[in-house]
């Protein structure tokens, strides 16, 4: 029997499997993208906002979006901001903020730099904050919060007690600063 060589239709069908590949891909990213419709908003000064340094943003349940600004709380409904400021004991307890956190839990806006509870460091207390210099909120997975911190390392709060306790340098061996930025729960 003659042996007949194929090499030139293998090509061919390497080639069709490409171009079918291809066609897939290619109709699989106009599907997603006609499927998935946006729009892209931009505010800023204009449009309300306290100013121009967003140090972080979180969107609740009932859709607003909530930005924590250097200079106070700006809330956006989609059509206009609504601004909150420290100005009295039934505000925010400080203008600067870093970080804000929509609890997956509870129907609270977690602000580093709270409004209505307070938790701030107090001296004669151990369990509380340890520090009011929050930079980030997160959630933990059993429904309680941690804060990281500019100077005193990661706060764990207990939601149901309201205590704090406190991971740095001196709670963690071989913890190598307790500057911290963000924290995130495994």
């Amino acid at each position: 029997p003659e042996t007949v060589h194929t090499g030139v239709s293998r090509g061919n069908d390497k080639l069709m499997v490409k171009r079918v590949f291809m066609f897939l891909v290619s109709w699989l990213c106009v599907c997603l993208t006609g499927a998935q419709p946006y729009s892209i908003q931009s505010i800023g000064l204009a449009e309300g906002l306290s100013n121009n340094y967003v140090l972080g943003i979180t969107q609740d349940k009932q859709g607003f979006l909530w930005f924590a600004m250097e200079e106070g709380l700006n809330r956006f409904d989609g059509i206009q901001v609504l601004n909150y400021y420290k100005n009295n004991d039934n505000s925010i307890s400080g203008n600067e903020l870093n970080s804000l956190l929509d609890d997956p839990h509870e129907p609270v806006l977690w602000i580093a730099t709270g409004r209505f509870t307070y938790y701030q460091h107090d001296d004669a207390r151990p369990e509380s904050l340890i520090t009011d210099d929050v930079t980030h909120v997160a959630a933990a997975h059993d429904g309680n919060i941690w804060l990281s911190t500019y100077w005193q390392g990661i706060d764990y709060l207990d939601k149901r007690t309201g205590r704090f306790t406190h991971y740095n340098t001196s709670t963690v061996e071989g913890l190598p600063d307790n500057q911290l930025w963000t924290v995130l729960d495994g």
